[in-house]
């Protein structure tokens, strides 16, 4: 039986001719497709219109319907897949290293956006690893931090941000009260620049002495105002917690608050993942490691972790993703799905866990799956894209390239009966 999807190519393709020559020419994107729920096209394709998908099918659905202006790219052994989704970054901060305002504790109404460079070399470094679309999450440095910003990782600056005030982000543990170039104990005169708590508890003390004010209509000015739109759930809440009493503490808070949460990180959720089901909790996992380096590694958060971990989500049924958080090259975005697969989970599911399942937890209806009217953030890589050998070759951020790596031959408009050399559009 033939896929939903397979099924959505019909529409196309019965399209009068006026319309479909309406608007640019068609790309065709031909190969393995992962369209990234789950499903695979062995010999499949992806049509390409502009800023959009327009049809997803297999390769004999497209080929005989295909206008003399359609362009083709049908590279040997090519797989295709939506753009990479990371739903945890730092990327492209102003100011590296600490991006938290350190004067007070909660500052739910400050936006990230505003310490976002749109312009900074790691926009095209992630985009040549095949990631499209990032979070930048507010600072941990913060109990209760700032609103996170989605971007595109191409295209003109304009159009990039996708989301500009997003998730207000909290956090339980150590960071909220160890790291920040401001931070020291409360000796001497108390002034702004001495930063409370100090202590687990304090932290935990500040959670809920501000939302029990927000609430009350005590917690004046704008951050009052923004932690009510999550109180009202209007606005999601995402709270940063890596060791099973942290996780722990993030439920009942969250419980007592009678607010919903995203979970961060979540190193040790395996001890936990019968209460995180059970209340319904989505979770953002990662970095994947077997040994914790940087500020987990001086916290201590990370002293217990389990590389088997996205595979006893997958099993447990709890709604997750991958993050690389703030790693790079060898320990991607890719790499953590890769990782995740060394260590059981499955291929299909980990491709999932950095497409379609962090694009439902961001809330992004239009990006994560190959589907009509989706946008076309679209992947061509050069082999299957869990596999270490494998590469962007095209690289489409609303369906323009970003990263062109095809090899420059004559143009044809018209693909092979099957795969054959590579061909530009």
């Amino acid at each position: 039986m033939r896929s939903l999807l397979a099924l959505t190519i019909a529409a196309f393709l019965a399209a009068p001719a006026r319309a479909q020559d309406e608007g640019p020419p068609p790309v065709v994107l031909r190969g393995v497709v992962h369209v990234g729920d789950g499903e695979a096209l062995p010999d499949g394709a992806v049509v390409v219109r502009g800023k959009r998908v327009v049809a997803v099918g297999t390769w004999a659905d497209v080929a005989g319907r295909l206008g003399p202006d359609a362009r083709v790219v049908a590279v040997p052994g090519a797989e295709v897949t939506p753009g990479l989704i990371e739903a945890m970054s730092a990327a492209g901060l102003a100011t590296p290293g600490s991006w938290a305002e350190q004067e007070v504790e909660v500052v739910p109404h400050l936006r990230v956006l505003d310490e976002v460079d749109l312009h900074a070399p790691v926009w095209r470094r992630l985009a040549e690893r095949g990631v499209t679309t990032v979070c930048v999450a507010a600072s941990p440095e913060s109990v209760i931090g700032g609103k996170a910003t989605i971007v595109r990782t191409g295209g003109p600056a304009r159009g990039r941000v996708v989301e500009t005030e997003g998730a207000v982000k909290a956090t339980l543990g150590p960071e909220a009260w160890r790291r920040g170039a401001r931070n020291r104990g409360p000796w001497g005169t108390i002034d702004h620049l001495t930063r409370r708590p100090t202590t687990r508890m304090g932290g935990v003390w500040v959670f809920r002495d501000a939302f029990a004010r927000a609430r009350a209509g005590t917690l004046e000015g704008p951050a009052g105002a923004t932690l009510a739109e999550v109180l009202e759930g209007d606005r999601p809440l995402r709270i940063q917690a890596r060791t099973r009493g942290d996780i722990e503490t993030a439920l009942r808070l969250a419980e007592e608050a009678g607010v919903s949460f995203v979970l961060e990180e979540a190193t040790e959720v395996r001890h936990v993942l019968d209460l995180v089901k059970a209340r319904g909790v989505a979770v953002i996992f990662g970095p994947v490691f077997d040994r914790p380096r940087g500020w987990r590694a001086f916290t201590g958060e990370g002293n217990d972790p389990a590389l088997a971990t996205p595979a006893m989500l997958h099993a447990a049924g709890v709604r997750f993703c991958l993050t690389a958080a703030d790693r790079e090259d060898e320990d991607d975005l890719r790499a953590q799905a890769m990782m995740a697969v060394r260590y059981g989970l499955d291929p299909a599911a980990a491709l999932r866990a950095v497409t379609l399942a962090p694009a439902m937890i961001l809330g992004l209806e239009r990006t994560g799956l190959l589907a009509p009217e989706r946008d076309a953030d679209v992947v061509v890589w050069s082999g299957p894209p869990l596999e270490p050998t494998s590469r962007p070759l095209l690289v489409l951020v609303q369906g323009q390239p970003v990263v062109d790596r095809i090899p420059d031959l004559p143009e044809r408009t018209v693909a092979p009966a099957q795969p054959g050399p590579p061909q530009r559009f």
